[in-house]
């Protein structure tokens, strides 16, 4: 009998936890939990990451895109200062992770492309530009000449598009391992297993799992789409539901020349987008379904994804393919994350980053650590 599709893992994760009080448990091994335990531990806070195998969900399959600018489409404008002040976040938080791990994590794509497929996709393009620009955000038009150069190998009815120097991508499966590795440098732990609920005591927290307990003085739930563990009587549970996207890992299988820089698309009124990687393998990926917690690879997506793929940059057909996975990203009705305190002391939220988890990830962490911090965890 076939089996369902398998979570990948990172074969990187903590030491277990010894004991079962801690200063503050954060329940997600995700980017943006792995962000917050790094820096609550730099704080001098006993930290225990709670994940049956972080880093393994949808910060395995994303993309690493930090879009400042492309990612404040018509409904966000009133989110485009936070995006681009977490996109300038990622320069020091990326030397200083670097600098920890003892290894360089350089951007993954210094830089991004926005071009149209055909007449009506240029002309959603340069619409969505103009408004971006109404907000004072970068968009640099270039010619079909500069696109041969920041895109080889793009379809010829392509004719022009926009260059946005500071939107960028970072290797993501890179950035999550590192996150690890600091945080246990400052004794980080882990507990593989899930959370089953929080519920309050005089003295903090309590955080059942499936296998036992444990006691904190705060707690960070950030479970990206998993289901929430359930919450104290006190603190109402947010509506966090999944929405689903296919990506593929392509590897150049001839002597082709591929993009240095991330290129973002929308093909025949659908967006698309091909992340490059270090090692020379590509990302490309952008659907978007609401299949509930459905990890499946749907013929429909893949047929769609790679067919618009092929359209935008021909060479696609000159690759392998690496993987094929699909994502759970983490969203609310509003598409606004869930980031701060609750009403129950020592218990916060950090939720529903849908498209944008490595994007705001160390501005999150910072914010959740100096909560934290104020609450008195540790004392």
């Amino acid at each position: 009998m076939l089996s369902g599709p398998t979570r990948p893992s990172i074969g990187t994760t903590f030491p277990p936890l010894r004991d079962d009080v801690v200063d503050a448990a954060v329940i997600g091994g995700g980017v943006i939990g792995l962000a917050t335990a790094w820096r609550l531990a730099q704080r001098d806070l006993r930290v225990a990451v709670i994940d049956p195998s972080p880093g393994s969900g949808a910060s395995f399959v994303a993309g690493g895109m930090l879009g400042g600018v492309a990612e404040t489409g018509f409904a966000e404008a009133d989110a485009a200062s936070t995006h681009v002040v977490a996109r300038d976040s990622w320069d020091p938080f990326l030397a200083e992770l670097s600098a920890t791990i003892g290894r360089p994590l350089p951007y993954a794509a210094p830089g991004t492309v926005m071009v149209g497929f055909d007449r009506s996709d240029a002309q959603a393009i340069d619409h969505l530009v103009t408004f971006q620009r109404n907000l004072g955000l970068p968009g640099r038009p270039v010619d079909r000449g500069e696109l041969d150069v920041l895109v080889p190998g793009l379809g010829r009815s392509v004719r022009s598009g926009y260059f946005l120097d500071r939107d960028a991508a970072v290797d993501n499966r890179a950035v999550v391992v590192a996150l690890i590795e600091a945080a246990t440098t400052l004794g980080v732990c882990g507990v593989s297993e899930n959370c089953t609920s929080i519920t309050a005591t005089r003295s903090g927290l309590t955080v059942t799992t499936t296998e036992g307990q444990l006691h904190a003085s705060s707690v960070v739930v950030a479970t990206g789409a998993a289901p929430l563990p359930a919450l104290p009587d006190a603190t109402s549970a947010p509506a966090i539901y999944p929405v689903g996207g296919v990506i593929l890992r392509l590897e150049p299988l001839r002597d082709v020349q591929t993009p240095a820089v991330v290129v973002r698309s929308v093909v025949r009124g659908r967006p698309l987008y091909l992340v490059p990687r270090p090692d020379g393998s590509l990302v490309l990926g952008a659907t978007a379904v609401e299949r509930g917690f459905d990890v499946a690879v749907h013929v429909s997506d893949l047929h769609q994804l790679l067919d618009d793929g092929r359209m935008l940059l021909p060479f696609l057909d000159e690759c392998g393919v690496l993987d094929v996975m699909t994502g759970l990203r983490p969203t609310t009705p509003d598409h606004r994350p869930i980031v701060g305190a609750t009403t129950t002391p020592g218990l916060y939220l950090a939720l529903g980053h849908y498209r944008n988890g490595f994007l705001l990830a160390p501005a999150t962490a910072e914010h959740l650590a100096s909560l934290v911090a104020s609450h008195g965890a540790g004392r």
